[in-house]
Parts: structure tokens; C-alpha cells; sequence
């Protein structure tokens, strides 16, 4: 994540640990207030929005 995000002591969970971790908070009924969702591309991680387009950056 320092790659991305210089300075960062954030962690990137690999997809399996990511459906696990929901499950966890979801038997414990807590809420998932945000994230980010980062892909791979040549490599790196990047942010997913990077790949999808511009079309999919939205505030709600």
C-alpha cells in the first residue's frame, strides 16, 4: 500500500480475506462504512477506479 498511498500504514486484504472478514462482521452485525477497492494491473496495485473509468467516480 506505501506504493500507492507513500506514508500509509494501511493493509490491502486479498480477496478470499476480504469475503471472510465480511462474514465475521456480518455474524457480528456491524456495518462496513467505506473502502477502497484496489486491483492489480502489470503487477501493482492499483485503485480500481483507475481501470473502470471515470463514469463510475461518484459521491453518494
Amino acid at each position: 500500500m506505501s506504493e500507492i498511498n507513500p506514508g500509509s500504514d494501511e493493509v490491502a486484504l486479498t480477496v478470499d480475506d476480504a469475503f471472510y472478514a465480511l462474514e465475521l462482521l456480518k455474524k457480528k452485525h456491524t456495518e462496513i462504512l467505506g473502502g477502497d477497492i484496489f486491483s492489480e494491473d502489470n503487477g501493482q496495485l492499483i485503485y480500481a477506479y483507475q481501470l473502470w473509468g471515470p463514469e463510475y467516480h461518484y459521491l453518494n
